[in-house]
């Protein structure tokens, strides 16, 4: 499911193959009901708390980038956010090796995003 869940993060004409989703917790406060879904497919991976410096990761058995939006929610100091992200706001990097994607959420709802 996690492979599913995340094929959706890169983007490039030469396919990217993505081995490992990381979100950090760049913000003061606690995140909690933090969940990437990728519509298209239905694929949800979630974690229900991450601590402020902490991080929530996964990783799932390689598999070529479909470019699939995907979207990111999470509650934080009780209110809920959620970003459309698309392989352009990712950005992609050519290679032949694995790659990582890295959400960072920071404060007030603000995200970032980046494939390493």
């Amino acid at each position: 499911m996690f492979s599913l869940g995340l094929v959706g993060c890169g983007a490039t004409s030469q396919a990217e193959v993505i081995t490992s989703l990381v979100i950090h917790n760049k913000s003061g406060r606690v995140l909690n009901d933090v969940s990437l879904k990728v519509p298209k497919t239905g694929s949800i991976v979630s974690c229900s708390s991450i601590p402020p410096s902490g991080e929530c990761s996964f990783g799932f058995q390689q598999r070529e980038s479909q470019n699939n939006p995907v979207i990111i929610s999470w509650v934080q100091n009780e209110k809920p956010y959620s970003h459309r992200l698309s392989a352009d706001m990712i950005g992609h990097q050519n290679s032949e090796l694995p790659l990582t994607v890295y959400l960072n959420i920071l404060d007030y709802g603000a995200i970032q995003a980046a494939m390493k």
